[in-house]
């Protein structure tokens, strides 16, 4: 299979677990790609194992011995197909921060998915390694895929269009799933404001935000944000033109740092 191949193939399985759980699909993708050689590893040919993730204590499925990269013979997962490896991996990423799934009610899952963004140092490093590989278009062609899939998912014709008062063109949100009329440059404007802000008080909750672009308060909002103290990053959006589902031009309004849990 080509490399090519390779992303066109699973670029779905990636942009199902970032609507899942808000694992960038590019970082799946392309940690996918390197783990396991573009599907030709032997641990990925014949055991689905695409990540090239050890058994651990934690594991009670089917193992296979392999030589890891210190030339030690090590137990390595087995998987049932493609599906139950990435799956595993998204949740393997996540397992750090299920602790704080308990600040939710079990059925709470949209707060919970929405609350934990995956770890910044392997974010960065992938991410880096995504655009050197696959290129910034291709990285971005991603990207544009996720947030279609994600609009398709609320449909316009079922939801309210909250009026801000700061601009006409439809946007949306995907962290509340809200649509709302805005336009680019008040978006801007608020983040500049904010990034300006954290200079002094060093974070800024998600809320913050839709206060500033005239949206109400969310729930999830309160918990997440984007604390410089601790190398988080600045807010830096990150916007994909994308078509409702009546056929309206839509801003979906991403970000290049998520927010992240600050308590």
């Amino acid at each position: 299979m080509s490399q090519q191949n390779f992303y066109e193939k699973y670029a779905q399985l990636a942009i199902d677990q970032q609507i899942k759980y808000g694992i960038p699909a590019s970082i799946t993708l392309q940690q996918m790609a390197l783990e396991s050689g573009h599907g030709k590893s032997d641990l990925a040919a014949n055991y689905n194992n695409y990540f090239g993730v050890k058994a651990g204590s934690s594991w009670k499925g089917p193992t296979v011995m392999k030589v890891d990269d210190h030339n030690y013979p090590e137990a390595f997962r087995v998987y049932g197909s493609v599906e139950e490896s990435v799956e595993n991996h998204s949740k393997v990423l996540m397992a750090s921060r299920y602790r704080n799934c308990f600040n939710y009610s079990s059925t709470d899952y949209q707060n919970c998915a929405t609350a934990y963004s995956i770890s910044e140092t392997a974010l960065k490093e992938y991410k880096e390694k995504a655009v050197e590989v696959v290129g910034e278009k291709k990285e971005q062609a991603i990207r544009d895929a996720v947030a279609k899939e994600t609009l398709m998912k609320h449909p316009l014709g079922e939801r309210e269009v909250i009026i801000t008062g700061g601009g006409d063109i439809l946007c949306f949100d995907p962290l509340t799933n809200r649509y709302f009329k805005s336009d680019r440059d008040r978006l801007m404007r608020a983040m500049n404001e904010l990034n300006k802000r954290m200079r002094d008080e060093m974070r800024v909750s998600l809320n913050d935000f839709y206060d500033e672009i005239g949206l109400s308060e969310a729930e999830v909002g309160e918990h997440l944000g984007w604390d410089i103290d601790n190398g988080k990053g600045y807010i830096d959006l990150d916007f994909s033109t994308q078509l409702a589902d009546d056929g309206t031009p839509c801003l979906v309004v991403g970000h290049n740092h998520p927010p992240i849990y600050l308590w």
